[in-house]
């Protein structure tokens, strides 16, 4: 075998190495990019205003791809709602001092929110609002806690929406 071979099968053999390693590196980085495409991302949207139909706590997905839910627990003055005797969400709403119908939302494992989509965690009608009302919502939710573990499609990646009334109306009294 002459030099000229020899230095032509280094060459090769140095070109088919370095077209395998950009070949792994561009599927990783597609793999990368494709999680990053459809990662959900859950944030709160608190409407209290005359405007809308009903006030309250709402979850969003702000994400690029559907939030698959794992878990959901409500605390109520820091504590599961059920260790403090309440059994049902009508002696949720009378130990919370609001004196309207209350809906609200849960989750089961394995629900979803898709992109865009918006679920009322907490709220009532705004019908009839008044300052009064917005201040007896405020109250209540300053002592709420809602907790969603999700995770995107791909079920390596898990997140925490946290909604922290106490943190949000912390001016109210």
């Amino acid at each position: 075998m002459s030099e000229y071979d020899t230095a032509a099968a280094v060459t090769s053999a140095f070109v088919a190495g370095l077209a395998l390693f950009l070949s792994i590196s561009d599927g990783l980085a597609s793999r990368r990019h494709a999680r990053l495409s459809v990662k959900p991302m859950l944030t709160e949207d608190v409407r209290i205003a005359p405007n809308v139909d009903r006030i309250g706590v709402y979850v969003r997905n702000a994400g690029l791809g559907p939030a698959c839910i794992r878990s959901w627990t409500l605390l109520v003055d820091g504590k599961p709602y059920g260790e403090i005797g309440i059994n049902n969400w009508e002696e949720l709403t009378t130990y919370l001092g609001i004196n309207e119908r209350v809906t609200y939302g849960y989750f089961l494992d394995g629900g979803a929110i898709v992109v865009g989509e918006s679920v009322e965690m907490f709220g009532i009608s705004a019908e009839g609002y008044t300052p009064a009302k917005a201040k007896m919502l405020r109250k209540a939710l300053r002592r709420l806690t809602i907790r969603l573990k999700y995770q995107s499609m791909y079920e390596n990646e898990k997140y925490m929406f946290e909604f922290i009334g106490d943190r949000y109306f912390k001016d109210e009294a």
